[in-house]
């Protein structure tokens, strides 16, 4: 913050006196007393930059007046501070002078300004929050000059999150927004919470921005049927893959939170209900709080992965906080919700491990779930009477049966059995558990298990037979209830490719579709191992050496009773200019790289694959491969974009029936591979 103090020489008495102030960067002008006066904007002009340097002292000068001022300055021009991005860089003062404009040419030269442009846009690309907040009163206290110097000038804001920000750190200039807005020169528009990328977002993410409020109030709307599909900036559903992913976990967590405290409102009209915990009771501006990170993460810089690095620190850090401080809530207002059904008293500490007590199993989506697998700890005695499986981690695997939607399970825990079931599945030994009142009847055709058959493996339950090489790549995938073929002869299913991504122009935001033509498998194939070999979930592991820099550690995952085929995937990730697609072949159809949220399908009459993902937004279908884009490695704007550790989870699974027949089974699936049931 610099103070200025300006006295007017004789010479300029009775004119118009300006103070050019050019730190060769952004910056405000405040009051001695504390009002937010105008923006300034120093540097080269450059296109589509406005160099505005000079803050008008008065109207007609007064020898001798004194005038004091400050001026806050920011370290980063109007498009940031230079590319790539330079942390270290230092800004001096260039200009600081008193003058009097030759008013004609001036005029003149501000006249075509405002019908070049009124104002520069408030990106959050280029600037980290706390700037954006700041770059905002500063933009808007120009505007509100331009107000007092051109009667009819009226100005239009299109981001609520911006409105917020202002009425926060800068009231008494909120108050003179409020004042214009009332006369009508000041004019809210568009009615969303920031400006958003419209394609990632959930359908829950898209209805809080008022969309609603708009189409009462709008006439004359534009109707557009058919898919919306931009041929440009197709790298967005990639770039920054692990902001993909928290956006991913955040709306499902607060979907999850949504619905607690709407069945809680329910139960708090009970007189007898046990009191409630106070995150219950503020649950309300908690949520807002919490979604209006959501949402301000969706702009459309930064989901789709085109901001610089300063902007991708603050995105860490909110929805580090976000999930942190959701995920407490949804546990205590679970805890709430089921006291009653797991306790007779309404909120006693729960069973230690292998104490003995109750397992509830939450299912938080809107399908329900048929049998499922959960992975519970071997201390604690577990319930059911089925068949346990030790995985290779230490824990145990337990077939539960169907929960409903936004349901829950309670099963009395009771002792372990010790004597083993010997040699009845597959040559192997089991646990056998008991609980009283469930019994769970399995045959073999139910478990599943693994050959060897040279090269590679088969894996085969009572609905599926897999065959994969020695690389983790699937040769063969029988649907069993219909006896089909679903990877096409000589083909590959979950081929790993590489390929060079080189865009014309702006490097995060695109891919261009002659990327095709250069590909390459990873350097060093990996040779298949069996981690688990049954009977509830077979796993083999596979690493494969993209580079000297890069490897990728999948583990592939079939469980008993499932048409799926999993790919629990783990990168480290350190390329440059590359981008890593998995490719399954199934049949003849084409289409290149578009957005799709949980799942993709391929299907004809009768038949179809599905793919389903928990973090990942870029599909294409060419020539029969259908294809999820999986990493990118632009360099600008953030020359670290996605270098380093990547984890995501994406499934493959045949149905029978056209999309418009399995539509419903698969996107409950695809729903269900995202929100994991929870265990109390």
């Amino acid at each position: 913050m610099e103070q200025v103090k300006a006295k007017i020489p004789p010479a300029f008495a009775g004119q118009e006196v300006v103070f050019i102030f050019d730190t060769d960067c952004e910056g405000m002008v405040w009051s001695k007393a504390g009002v937010a006066l105008q923006g300034l904007s120093g540097g080269q002009r450059s296109w589509g930059e406005t160099r505005r340097v000079e803050y008008r002292l008065t109207k007609k000068a007064v020898p001798g007046e004194v005038f004091h001022l400050y001026v806050e300055v920011a370290c980063n021009q109007l498009w940031g501070n230079g590319e790539p991005e330079d942390p270290n860089r230092l800004y001096e003062l260039k200009i600081a002078e008193l003058v009097v404009p030759n008013k004609p040419a001036w005029t003149l030269y501000w006249d075509m300004e405002i019908l070049l442009g009124l104002v520069e846009g408030i990106a959050i690309s280029i600037r980290p929050f706390d700037e954006t907040k700041r770059k905002s009163a500063r933009s808007w206290a120009t505007q509100l000059r331009h107000m007092e110097d051109y009667p009819d000038f009226v100005f239009s804001a299109s981001q609520a999150q911006q409105f917020e920000w202002v009425e926060e750190n800068y009231p008494e200039l909120f108050g003179r927004i409020q004042r214009m807005a009332k006369a009508g020169r000041f004019v809210p528009v568009a009615g969303t919470w920031v400006e958003m990328d419209t394609n990632m977002p959930t359908g829950e993410a898209l209805c809080l921005k008022f969309f609603e409020d708009i189409e009462r109030s709008s006439k004359e709307l534009v109707e557009w049927t058919g898919e919306l599909y931009l041929e440009y900036h197709r790298g967005t559903y990639t770039s920054q893959a692990a902001v993909k992913r928290y956006n991913r976990q955040s709306e499902l967590l607060l979907r999850d939170l949504d619905a607690l405290f709407a069945i809680l409102q329910v139960k708090l009209d009970n007189p007898s209900a046990p009191k409630p915990p106070p995150s219950l009771l503020e649950g309300k501006p908690t949520l807002d709080r919490l979604w209006k990170v959501a949402t301000l993460n969706q702009f459309h810089d930064v989901l789709p992965g085109t901001s610089i690095a300063l902007v991708y620190r603050d995105v860490w850090a909110s929805y580090a906080e976000l999930l942190a401080a959701g995920t407490r809530l949804r546990d205590e207002w679970f805890e709430y919700l089921l006291a009653p059904v797991i306790f007779s008293s309404p909120s006693p500490p729960m069973p230690a491990a292998g104490a003995g007590g109750s397992l509830v199993v939450l299912n938080t989506s809107s399908w329900g779930r048929s049998e499922f697998l959960v992975e519970v700890p071997l201390a604690k005695e577990l319930p059911g009477t089925c068949f346990v499986q030790r995985t290779s981690g230490g824990t145990g695997l337990v077939l539960v049966p169907g929960v409903p939607a936004w349901s829950c399970t309670t099963f009395e825990v009771d002792s372990l059995v010790s004597q083993r079931k010997s040699d009845t599945v597959s040559g192997k030994a089991m646990l056998l558990l008991r609980v009283d009142e469930i019994s769970m009847e399995s045959t073999e055709d139910e478990f599943v298990a693994v050959s060897t058959r040279q090269p590679g493996y088969t894996v085969e339950n009572g609905l599926i037979k897999v065959t994969f090489d020695d690389h983790g790549r699937i040769t063969s995938y029988v649907y069993k209830p219909l006896q089909r073929e679903a990877i096409e002869k000589g083909k590959l299913g979950n081929d790993l490719r590489l390929f060079e991504d080189i865009p014309l122009t702006y490097d995060a935001w695109e891919l261009e579709i002659y990327h095709l033509n250069k590909s390459w498998e990873p350097e060093t194939l990996g040779v298949l191992e069996v981690e688990e070999d049954g009977p509830l979930r077979v796993v083999l592991r596979v690493t494969h050496e993209v580079s000297e820099h890069s490897r990728i550690f999948q583990r592939i995952i079939v469980e008993a009773g499932s048409e799926a085929v999993e790919f629990d995937t783990r990168v480290e990730w350190h390329e440059e200019h590359v981008v890593m697609v998995s490719y399954t072949v199934f049949t003849d159809y084409g289409r290149f790289e578009v957005c799709a949220h949980k799942f993709a399908d391929l299907s004809e009459h009768g038949f179809g694959v599905s793919l389903a993902n928990d973090c990942k937004y870029g599909h294409s279908c060419i020539g029969g491969l259908l294809a999820l884009t999986l990493l990118k490695a632009p360099k600008n704007p953030d020359e670290n974009c996605d270098m380093g550790e990547h984890v995501f989870r994406y499934a493959l699974r045949p149905h029978a029936g056209s999309f418009s027949a399995a539509g419903p089974a698969i996107v409950a699936w695809a729903d269900h591979f995202n929100a994991a049931p929870i265990l109390r």
